[in-house]
């Protein structure tokens, strides 16, 4: 029989989970980006965060591309190296989408123990539902630095 003290014990470790500490120690220098293969998901912090696919780097610049809707935006996206304060590799939104279907699975299925009968059956797919939706707006998996400034 799962208690109400297991229930709480499931939502701390799932809080702990998506907002834990995103700290990570510096990983490499300019060269790690340089490497990088050509249309790479990645994540760039200069200005503002940007999600593209990785072009290339020369000694001064990063070049991606970022996501187009209807072919509107710009089709490249160029960033002087001063600029950069962090370069991460970048999950799919898949991934993520995914992530946040198991959590809320299994939070469901908790919350649908809990309150006994069928409602595993109601709370498990729903639980899914919102997991989605949460895993699809927020990044739950930690994208991992390869350049910090």
């Amino acid at each position: 029989m799962i208690t109400e003290r297991m229930v709480r014990v499931l939502l701390s470790m799932l809080v702990m989970f998506m907002f834990g500490s995103s700290a990570q120690a510096q990983a490499g220098d300019w060269q790690a980006v340089m490497n990088l293969k050509s249309g790479t998901l990645i994540s760039v912090k200069a200005r503002h965060r940007v999600r593209c696919r990785f072009e290339l780097a020369s000694p001064d610049e990063l070049v991606c591309e970022p996501p187009r809707f209807f072919h509107i935006g710009p089709s490249k996206i160029t960033i002087d190296r001063q600029s950069v304060r962090e370069v991460r590799l970048a999950h799919s939104d898949g991934a993520n989408v995914g992530v946040g279907m198991a959590i809320g699975a299994g939070v469901g299925a908790v919350a649908g123990a809990a309150s006994g009968g069928a409602g595993v059956l109601i709370f498990t797919p729903f639980g899914a539902a919102v997991g989605a939706v949460v895993g699809s707006g927020f990044h739950i998996l930690h994208d991992k630095v390869i350049y910090r400034q």
